[in-house]
């Protein structure tokens, strides 16, 4: 007579150990030596960069916070500490902390960075890992958007002393401030507490590109991608963040479609093809859609080429280039 075998439950049933291989099917290696790796040296002290540039002439356009306030500016500040005691490490908790501290001393100042974003249009974006357009955002890079630069220079002048005194107290860290071309407000130390600032002069070139960190609302860069035909006509592909001119890009005719078959991974973007810049009135109208559809946001150009030298097209993409809220790079740059 069989012996009867026991049910198993289901979780006996769907447990598996992994078989361990035999021993004759190892091949072995001999021991590696250790090697001395350095670590890239981050240094005991090192300066504040502060990078600003201005961000949008019309900040309602991207923020929908804002929207009815069109007659609002958007900047960003970006902030970089390289030192062994980072002023920016937990950036969002000390800066919570100090905001609650202040709050305490003085009601008028937002207790935390939610407050501070309602009551003040200050925004803090800490660019996460994921970079969509591959534009080279930095991961972890801390950026401040506002509508009134002053008064976010002097916030930020507040925090400084506060991590002064909880980490540098001994040797203070030095604040390099640095505005870009676009700026547009005259910045003067001498409406600040903290006593070490170095103030530089406008220039277009900032160690912290506007776009290493992340935009005030997404993830997602405004690229105008111009693709070279000849020595006076291109086509232009706008792709990324579009969303918002929707309506001034369908009043320019500039027509959108979808990149790409696949539902899943397709982009809407938007095309305008053989734009003829020999064409007086082509080349104002194409002048004239960058000035009413994006209100001097910082856009980041890709072209696919560069003109041939002394040509029309040559001419033309350097006038482009003369514009502050223009970033220019070619394809294959990165």
């Amino acid at each position: 007579m069989r012996t009867p075998v026991a049910k198993r439950s289901a979780p006996e049933q769907l447990t598996r150990i992994p078989k361990a291989p035999r021993a004759s099917d190892v091949i072995t290696v001999p021991p590696q030596p250790k090697t001395n790796r350095q670590r890239p040296h981050t240094p005991l002290n090192a300066p504040v960069e502060m990078c600003i540039y201005r961000y949008c002439d019309q900040a309602s356009l991207i923020w929908d916070m804002l929207q009815g306030s069109d007659e609002f500016k958007l900047y960003q500040i970006q902030l970089t500490h390289d030192a062994q005691r980072s002023i920016m490490f937990d950036i969002r908790n000390s800066f919570n902390d100090w905001l609650s501290k202040s709050h305490e001393n003085n009601p008028t100042i937002p207790e935390n960075l939610q407050q501070l974003e309602k009551e003040t249009a200050v925004r803090m974006v800490v660019t996460d890992r994921t970079d969509p357009d591959g534009v080279g955002l930095q991961p972890w890079r801390t950026a401040f958007y506002c509508v009134d630069l002053m008064n976010l220079l002097i916030l930020l002048d507040g925090w400084f002393q506060y991590k002064q005194t909880q980490i540098a107290h001994e040797q203070p860290f030095q604040v390099q401030l640095r505005p870009h071309s676009s700026c547009d407000i005259e910045i003067n130390t001498d409406d600040f507490s903290y006593q070490h600032y170095s103030i530089h002069e406008r220039t277009r070139i900032l160690p912290l590109h506007v776009f290493h960190a992340q935009p005030p609302v997404g993830k997602r860069i405004t690229t105008l991608n111009i693709q070279i035909s000849s020595d006076t006509t291109f086509d232009l592909v706008i792709t990324g963040h579009n969303w918002p001119f929707r309506t001034t890009l369908d009043a320019f005719g500039i027509q959108g479609g979808y990149q790409g078959s696949d539902n899943e991974k397709r982009q809407y973007v938007r095309v305008w093809r053989d734009i003829d810049i020999s064409d007086q009135v082509t080349s104002k109208r194409f002048m004239e859609m960058l000035e009413t559809v994006f209100k001097g946001l910082c856009l980041r150009v890709v072209l696919d080429t560069e003109p041939m030298p002394d040509t029309d097209m040559a001419h033309f993409i350097e006038k482009l280039r003369g514009s502050d809220s223009l970033f220019f790079e070619q394809v294959g740059s990165k």
